[in-house]
């Protein structure tokens, strides 16, 4: 406390020195001069790095870019589609064909083959083919040849060149209409499948009231097309030997025997017991009796000829034959239907063929779809087949066939 009291006294008294000591109070002096400026100062620390940013927003889509252009046809739908006439060349090296014809194509890959047997029996095949690129096609005609790849050209619009493994050319003529060929497709519609299963030899074949066939199990048994439904079975006779239906006379059988496909058909009434027998020098495939005058029966053979027989019980040797046909192609069926006899024939595929029984003269034939076709009937003016369906586990469908 001492000490600070002995300050401010202190104090005052120099001020009250200083204040008797000076003079009136001066003007005030002019402003002194700007100092001079500062040094500079040092640099400061450096500062820490910043941390990385986030990454920027996607940039939004861009604009739809102008349509492409049509992309060009395959090539099957231009290059080899079209009327072709024959013109030279066997097309296939290693089957012998009959005279070619044509080939139709559509532009969808599908088409039609026309050929002509040395007896002017008109054949038509279908056609499936492929071009897989400018210079191969892969050609198919079902029941002819397999699935065959040939090397084309086109030299001009016109000209068509196909050209098998073997190197050997076959030539076609572009034309803006094919002429009148004489083989049409007829329409197969299934009516039914067929239980029990036909027999591989049986026939098909009609009394006028119901259809008749051979089950596996042999013998014969009725069958109503319109219902489907079943009639009586007559049980085979062993002792004949002859076990598989081939035609029908009236109220008896003619009948094959039972390895089906040999050189003898009996004629057999209901029981079974044979009437009578027919022996032939070739292995016999199909027959039918002739309703129209009352006698006769016709056969054909392994080798593809098909014979009237005029007196087929009198005369068992087969020495009384009316007209011949000799068409170098089997008849796997027939029957008589509208005054005409008609047949399924192996060629080209297979092909529904009318034949005028008085001269043997071929009046029209039509494409059947490609399969197998083992019998074939008349009733009540409709045609019916037996259609066996391998791929649907070994069926057989009972079908009607229809002509334009």
């Amino acid at each position: 406390m001492t000490s600070r009291h002995i300050q401010v006294v202190v104090g005052a008294a120099v001020s009250i020195v200083l204040a008797a000591c000076l003079g009136p109070t001066g003007a005030p002096g002019d402003p002194g001069e700007a100092g001079q400026p500062g040094a500079a100062g040092s640099d400061g620390i450096a500062g820490s790095a910043g941390s990385t940013g986030a990454p920027g927003a996607a940039g939004s889509d861009g604009a739809q870019g102008p349509t492409g252009s049509a992309g060009a046809p395959a090539p099957d739908d231009i290059v080899l589609a079209g009327h072709w006439q024959y013109v030279s060349g066997p097309l296939f090296s290693t089957i012998a064909l009959d005279r070619i014809e044509a080939l139709d194509l559509t532009t969808t890959g599908t088409g039609m083959f026309y050929e002509q047997s040395p007896e002017g029996i008109p054949g038509c095949a279908s056609v499936a083919y492929a071009v897989l690129d400018d210079t191969v096609v892969e050609l198919q005609l079902p029941g002819i040849a397999l699935p065959t790849l040939m090397r084309y050209a086109l030299p001009d619009p016109d000209t068509l060149e196909l050209v098998d493994t073997y190197g050997v050319t076959t030539t076609w003529t572009r034309v803006d209409e094919l002429p009148d060929l004489h083989c049409t497709s007829a329409v197969v519609t299934t009516r039914t499948v067929l239980a029990p299963q036909p027999a591989v030899y049986s026939a098909l074949a009609s009394d006028g009231s119901v259809l008749w066939y051979s089950p596996e199990t042999e013998g014969v048994i009725a069958l109503d097309p319109t219902t489907g439904s079943l009639g009586s079975a007559i049980a085979p006779n062993p002792s004949a030997g002859f076990a598989y239906l081939s035609a029908v006379q009236g109220s008896d059988f003619w009948a094959q025997d039972s390895q089906g496909g040999g050189d003898q058909l009996a004629l057999v009434d209901r029981t079974g017991a044979p009437v009578g027998t027919y022996f032939s020098s070739v292995t016999l495939v199909s027959s039918t009796f002739d309703t129209q005058d009352g006698h006769s029966l016709w056969i054909g053979t392994f080798d593809g000829t098909v014979e009237q027989l005029l007196a087929p019980l009198s005369d068992p040797s087969g020495s009384q034959i009316g007209v011949t046909l000799p068409l170098h192609h089997v008849a796997v069926a027939m029957t008589f239907a509208n005054g005409s006899l008609w047949m399924i024939m192996d060629y080209a595929g297979r092909s529904l063929v009318e034949v005028d029984p008085t001269t043997g003269a071929i009046v029209e034939t039509y494409h059947l779809p490609f399969g197998v076709y083992s019998g074939l009937a008349e009733l009540g003016g409709t045609l019916y087949a037996l259609h066996p369906q391998a791929e649907a586990g070994s069926t057989t469908d009972l079908v009607t066939i229809e002509l334009p």
